[in-house]
């Protein structure tokens, strides 16, 4: 019933099943349902599926066992699907997932773990290694979609232990060129989830423009912002019309300190630096289409919620919120929005 749902907001938004680019499936128990979960979503997705990552969260808010969010681009824009020479074929092996998916210069990737994809396994030597090789297949993925890793506009990292974090920063950073088209690094956001499908301890999303791409993506700096020194992404990017605002905590950024009281300032704090960092964009809270919410203990959804819906009194943008194991610096909320540029959305009712 829930990719039901989905269907019928696509509909009403002038979209379709078949039109869906990418999707972020949570699931509460990974190990109990992702062939269950596999078996239904396939179903919706008889051919050509959207990219798509699946991890297992600590907490959904209410009783449910899974959560689904998608991207589609409207009917008529000529989504496709990328196929990867040498990979397998996922979709065939029980996976409804392909590697990409494009639509309007954009690319949008499915979530890879640190496996050699030509013999499906998982290579040695912890999650150094595992982020070095789950990048590489990322690379593989974007030169067959006719993109490359300087044009990555931003990334998703899901560590099953938060403590892997600096030796994943350390192969996350060495990875990507130092002359990136961008101008810099892409947008990030880095949770500790519950489980990753599998026994990897990383797992890699992003997003990139193609070269076909409308308008050089850029990387934005954001004015009296330091720079964050140990944390490689950047803190806004540019492209296809998209402004794509990395990952971000109750921190006041000019003290480079996490503020005091919870949940419901650190809140008010993160989605003041997005308000920051999307005006630096060219665009307004007005122009966010989406937003990501992860919290460390769902006991604070009623707080992070009266927080957040000061930001938007009106037609607020589209959102999952779930809750994830830890997150860096032991913040209670990190919160990841893009919005349209410039301003050009529609709300669907």
């Amino acid at each position: 019933s829930l990719v039901n749902n989905l269907e019928e907001l696509l509909e009403a938004a002038g979209s379709s099943m078949a039109d869906v680019v990418q999707c972020s499936v949570s699931l509460v128990n990974i190990s109990r349902d992702f062939k269950e979960m596999n078996e239904a979503y396939a179903a919706f997705f008889p051919k050509e599926p959207p990219a798509r990552v699946a991890v297992q969260v600590a907490g959904l808010a209410g009783t449910a066992s899974v959560e689904i969010q998608c991207n589609a681009a409207l009917k008529g824009r000529g989504r496709s699907v990328v196929k990867v020479p040498g990979f397998p074929d996922l979709a065939a092996k029980g996976f409804p997932l392909s590697f990409a998916t494009k639509v309007d210069g954009m690319v949008y990737l499915s979530g890879t773990q640190g496996m050699d994809m030509t013999k499906m396994k998982l290579v040695e030597g912890g999650v150094g290694a595992e982020t070095t090789q789950a990048l590489k297949n990322l690379q593989s993925v974007l030169g067959a979609a006719g993109s490359s890793a300087g044009r990555v506009v931003g990334c998703s990292v899901s560590l099953t232990n938060m403590s892997d974090f600096a030796e994943m920063n350390k192969a996350y950073q060495a990875f990507w060129p130092k002359d990136a088209e961008i101008g810099g690094l892409p947008t990030r956001v880095c949770v500790e989830v519950a489980a990753l499908a599998g026994s990897g301890k990383v797992e890699i999303q992003c997003n990139a423009a193609g070269s076909d791409v409308s308008g050089a993506p850029a990387v934005v700096k954001v004015p009296g912002w330091p720079e964050m020194k140990g944390f490689p992404f950047s803190a806004a990017v540019k492209a296809g019309g998209i402004a794509y605002i990395s990952g971000n905590q109750g921190v006041d950024m000019h003290t480079s300190k996490l503020v005091e009281g919870g949940a419901g300032p650190e809140t008010t704090q993160t989605l003041q630096d997005i308000k920051e960092a999307v005006e630096a964009t060219g665009a307004g809270l007005e122009d966010v289409v989406a937003c990501e919410v992860s919290l460390q203990d769902m006991k604070d959804f009623k707080d992070v919620n009266e927080a957040y819906a000061k930001f938007w009194p009106k037609e607020p943008p589209s959102r999952v919120a779930v809750q994830v194991g830890a997150l860096a610096r032991g913040a209670a909320v990190e919160i990841r929005c893009a919005a349209a540029l410039p301003a050009s959305m529609e709300v669907v009712v």
